[in-house]
């Protein structure tokens, strides 16, 4: 499947205020993608944790390719929503090309266990496996 474009998330009334997460955007019925940049740390990831919370839908994809620099924290985030989606039978996928945060997930040993993709068609393909259905 090609990656396909994606549409910021949008609210059901247009004049409505902007969202309450700028890096949120909508790329299928029930499944938003999260959108991080730079540090992943102890100072940032606290903030990625309530976003994680927040959203409501049965698929998260977690976007990673413009994180430049990523901790133990970052990871405990991630490996914590995880538990939490699982366990909420929701989906979560991480989105990772190539680059610092990737090096992270591979020298942690948890490409696996984080469900990590190369490319938004990748990440929606392991959706689809999982049980997901964009309808």
């Amino acid at each position: 499947m090609p990656d396909q474009p994606v549409r910021r998330d949008t609210s059901s009334d247009p004049s409505a205020p902007p969202e309450r997460d700028p890096g949120a955007w909508a790329i299928a019925p029930g499944c938003v993608l999260l959108s991080c940049a730079g540090e992943l740390d102890a100072a940032t990831a606290p903030a990625l944790a309530a976003r994680l919370r927040e959203r409501a839908e049965p698929a998260v994809i977690v976007d990673l390719t413009a994180v430049s620099f990523m901790d133990s924290t970052g990871l405990s985030i991630l490996l914590n929503a995880r538990l939490r989606y699982t366990r909420a039978e929701r989906s979560l996928v991480v989105l990772c090309p190539d680059g610092p945060a990737r090096r992270v997930l591979r020298l942690s040993g948890l490409e696996e266990t984080l469900s990590v993709a190369d490319s938004l068609g990748a990440a929606q393909e392991t959706l689809a496996r999982m049980g997901f259905d964009a309808g």
